[in-house]
């Protein structure tokens, strides 16, 4: 901009001073000496502009960051009010911490949905990761779905000692050890003992056991399976070097444990054992499609989906059981059942 004045003055010095007098090159002369001084006004209102656009920006931030707990929701029966009424510390310390974890755990209590998107995963993102470990022993089961939606992303390698000593207690947290080599060998034993409980596992637990293809990790697959006896362990299960004498034993001592129980454990191991030929678990796979005898959606449709690739007929499956009942056999080699 001064660069422009200044040509501009040696425009009018040689170009005026050819075809004007010397007073109306004087009165340019003025006239460039006064937007000089203008321009210099205006470069000093920029910089007063630029400090007060700093400054809200700056407030601005502070509003986003401490106003940002309205993008979360609340599960369904979460205790709305307990949960607002948590104040998160301008500073945390170890007791603070414990503190804050048993006030979010008693709002949480009676909880029956989750999502990632909670007001709890905002109070737990609060918590700065060197309480990692202060997190992990004293977060109770009630918060077990927002540690796991709110650390695995936040975990570093400096936190490996913590999360392998916590693992078993929360699983999920596998995800974090998986893309690591050095972490999932340190984590193999672990696993194998993770999977030697009843406790319920993710995915990602039976899938390393697959990927290992191990003796002791098929062992503790095969035991894993027997104590739940989900479809989704026995899927597993084959994806294994494991024989098929042998999966099919382990089926056999799965659905001798747990068919004299009364609950949808029942219902679930049936899935599995009426793939592999028994006709008590076909029975009970047969009634489950009835409405009568069930009222969940879900075990329903399952139940006939299992059923319409078993079954060897084009007709209704129910229909069909019911009227050759005594002379359905199964079929090894095709994996069905047929009429004898």
């Amino acid at each position: 901009m001064r660069l422009f004045f200044f040509l501009l003055v040696v425009l009018a010095t040689s170009t005026f001073g050819q075809t004007k007098n010397e007073s109306d090159i004087k009165a340019i002369k003025a006239y460039v000496i006064k937007m000089n001084k203008r321009l210099k006004e205006l470069e000093a209102k920029v910089k007063e502009l630029e400090k007060e656009n700093k400054a809200l920006r700056g407030n601005n931030q502070n509003i986003s960051a401490n106003d940002d707990a309205v993008s979360y929701g609340f599960g369904r029966n979460a205790n709305k009010e307990a949960l607002r009424a948590i104040t998160v510390p301008r500073t945390f310390n170890h007791d603070l911490v414990v503190k804050y974890l048993d006030q979010i755990s008693r709002a949480t209590k009676n909880q029956r949905s989750f999502d990632p998107t909670d007001y709890q995963a905002y109070l737990l993102k609060k918590i700065p990761m060197n309480y990692l470990s202060t997190i992990l022993k004293h977060a109770d089961y009630h918060l077990i779905h927002y540690i796991e939606y709110t650390l695995p992303a936040r975990i570093r390698e400096q936190h490996k000692g913590i999360v392998l000593k916590y693992l078993i207690k929360f699983p999920e947290l596998l995800k974090t050890v998986a893309s690591s080599p050095q972490w999932e060998a340190l984590a193999w034993p672990i696993v194998i003992k993770g999977l030697s409980t009843k406790q319920y596992l993710p995915s990602s637990w039976m899938q390393m056991a697959v990927k290992k293809n191990s003796l002791k990790g098929n062992q503790a697959l095969q035991k894993y399976f027997e104590s739940r006896g989900s479809v989704e362990a026995l899927k597993y299960l084959t994806q294994t070097s494991l024989s098929s004498q042998a999966i099919e034993a382990t089926v056999k001592r799965m659905w001798q444990s747990k068919k004299l129980s009364r609950s949808h454990e029942l219902d679930y191991a049936s899935f599995c054992a009426v793939q592999y030929g028994h006709l008590d678990a076909l029975e009970h796979v047969i009634n489950l499609i009835n409405p009568v005898n069930n009222a969940d959606d879900y075990s329903r449709g399952r139940a006939r989906e299992i059923l319409l690739r078993l079954a060897d007929t084009d007709q209704d499956v129910v229909s069909w059981y019911e009227a050759n009942r005594a002379r359905l056999r199964f079929n090894k080699k095709r994996m069905k059942y047929v009429v004898y």
